[in-house]
């Protein structure tokens, strides 16, 4: 089964946006999940600056970064420690400029 069936999206009519739901792990979770970007036809924008696109994602916050905002937020401080995953990957299927998962 693809990786992309396994997150469905919903409507949650309290807060009146969508959220995700993994029907294998039984995980929910607010902000699109990786493993659905690749699917996704349109730009992820950096959630602190809002103007950069998304180059990574960090797994604790489950936030999105571009790697200006990224090494801003997360380089010092308890965030040091945060993981973080690259949102793409190179023509060779090798995880972009920042590495697959970053410390």
């Amino acid at each position: 089964e693809s990786k992309k069936s396994l997150w469905k999206q919903i409507w949650n009519e309290d807060y009146q946006t969508h959220f995700y739901y993994n029907e294998l792990t039984g995980e929910s979770r607010w902000s699109r999940p990786q493993q659905l970007l690749a699917f996704e036809p349109y730009r992820i924008i950096c959630s602190n600056c809002n103007y950069y696109d998304a180059e990574v994602e960090c797994a604790t916050c489950e936030e999105f970064f571009c790697g200006i905002c990224w090494d801003a937020v997360h380089c010092g401080g308890k965030r040091r420690h945060h993981k973080c995953l690259s949102l793409y990957t190179d023509h060779h299927g090798y995880p972009g400029s920042l590495g697959a998962v970053l410390h």
